[in-house]
């Protein structure tokens, strides 16, 4: 036997094929461990050559259905059996989407994820795992599961809000790309992961609908992808690339952030939003993106909410402050100029590639100079002559 189980993010695929190898005797394997995401060129077919005569293979999520050819070339010549794993209630299927977004977003190696599972399966069993966490940061994460945990209640709300658009772009996507791709296989079972039961392809399309797959794209953000890595995260575990700390290693002692208003330019994740409300300053964070900024308020429920972020477009107003950080994003606006211009900040702290010191120079007076870790980029803070006089 030889079985192919798959279903859309946080279906329960990965729970059902486990159980399912075991009660059948099976081997079971991973696609997602088996595939190189990176590269994923010939992958599929290649593993797809190598399998044992029997096992159950957690495979591809239906929305990744660039693989999709070679599954079913692979099924016109094997006796494979397809098993579509979905979740109706949407509100549990909201909660492990919650769950494992948090899981991606503080690393595997975090106790996270475990606290939510204390909170919701054993209660306070698990707290003496979590006691122990410096900065007051497990009883915030304990309130915020609790929170998380009570607003699953609402998922209908959060449903309803989602943009009608949205909505028709995933239904559309849904019946364009992957139920003709279910329908080519020749034996296809549908599985109701929350019933825990088989059931027909008419019971799975009326106990989801399309809602279900405009709420996935709308948390999981299938259509505002992006680097979730690009800047660090430190909470309980640390992830992230590009070394943020030491850019903060090379500018916190530039300023006494006590009391100050505080606006970070393109701040993303908030790392130096919150830096510096650390260190005892009113931070606000301004960023285009949504996505990052759905990050960056998820680490601030985790720190206690101190921090506000806004979206904001580069060269858009900047509200009153007395510091403005412009760390590595100057290049990013479609017009720096007109950005500087906006800056209206007694000082400025810049983190920019040295060919734009000559633009600064046009609305700064450079007051220090420092080294940055990055390649060709220098650091400046800055005084502005005609900007408002700091709050007292």
């Amino acid at each position: 036997m030889q079985v192919f189980v798959t279903g859309v993010y946080s279906s329960g695929k990965t729970h059902f094929a486990r159980r399912y190898a075991a009660e059948n005797s099976l081997e079971y394997m991973s696609f997602d461990s088996l595939f190189d995401y990176a590269d994923p060129n010939n992958q599929s077919r290649a593993i797809l050559e190598n399998l044992p005569h029997t096992f159950v293979m957690d495979a591809i999520p239906i929305d990744e259905s660039y693989t999709w050819k070679d599954f079913i070339e692979y099924e016109r010549s094997h006796p494979v059996t397809v098993i579509c794993v979905y979740c109706p209630d949407r509100r549990l299927w909201l909660q492990r989407i919650q769950e494992k977004k948090l899981q991606r977003l503080l690393g595997h190696r975090t106790g996270i994820l475990r606290v939510l599972k204390a909170q919701s399966l054993l209660g306070r069993k698990l707290w003496h795992q979590v006691s122990s966490m410096p900065g007051g940061s497990a009883r915030r994460i304990w309130r915020l599961a609790r929170r998380w945990r009570s607003s699953v209640k609402d998922a209908e709300d959060i449903i309803s809000g989602i943009d009608e658009r949205k909505h028709l772009k995933a239904y559309r996507r849904f019946f364009s790309d992957n139920l003709p791709a279910l329908s080519r296989f020749q034996s296809v079972k549908y599985f109701d992961s929350q019933q825990d039961v088989f059931t027909s392809k008419e019971e799975m399309l009326n106990g989801i609908g399309y809602r279900y797959f405009a709420l996935e794209d709308h948390l999981v953000g299938a259509h505002e992808d992006y680097d979730i890595g690009y800047q660090d995260i430190e909470l309980i575990d640390f992830i992230g690339y590009t070394a943020s700390y030491k850019t903060w290693d090379n500018i916190h002692s530039l300023v006494d952030w006590r009391k100050k208003r505080v606006v970070d330019l393109g701040c993303f994740h908030g790392y130096f939003a919150f830096k510096v409300e650390d260190s005892g300053g009113i931070a606000h964070g301004l960023d285009k993106s949504a996505a990052a900024l759905t990050t960056a308020r998820m680490i601030n429920d985790l720190r206690g909410g101190k921090v506000v972020f806004t979206e904001w477009e580069g060269g858009g107003r900047i509200p009153d402050c007395d510091v403005i950080l412009c760390l590595n994003v100057l290049h990013h606006f479609d017009d720096p100029e007109a950005a500087l211009s906006m800056m209206g900040a007694r000082q400025a702290v810049f983190e920019i590639n040295r060919d734009q010191m000559d633009a600064i120079r046009k609305h700064f007076k450079i007051v220090k100079e420092v080294d940055s870790h990055r390649r060709n980029r220098t650091i400046l803070l800055c005084e502005r002559s005609n900007a408002s006089q700091s709050a007292t």
